[in-house]
């Protein structure tokens, strides 16, 4: 599948935040908060994201899904942006 710069700085910011775990997940507002993409754009990429694995629902907070990275997402994210700038994930 292919990706955008949006979408790679969404799963970025996943990751960042250490939302890794269904308990530790965000909410698509906080990710729009964390990173000025449009609700829209990132409900997009969730949903590819979701189809691929490398993100899955969390627990729900509130009325509100949750989203967090898995270890496929993790891995491909490390590939995305190569080995040298895996540190600044």
């Amino acid at each position: 599948m292919n990706y955008t710069k949006k979408d790679i700085s969404i799963l970025r910011q996943i990751k960042k935040r250490n939302a890794t775990t269904e308990l530790m997940s965000m909410s698509i507002k906080k990710i729009q908060e964390d990173t000025d993409v449009s609700i829209l754009k990132i409900r997009q990429a969730l949903s590819k994201f979701i189809q691929d694995g490398y993100v899955n629902e969390g627990f729900k907070k509130g009325n509100a899904k949750t989203y967090y990275i898995t270890n496929a997402g993790i891995s491909k994210l490390y590939k995305l942006l190569g080995g040298d700038n895996c540190a600044k994930i």
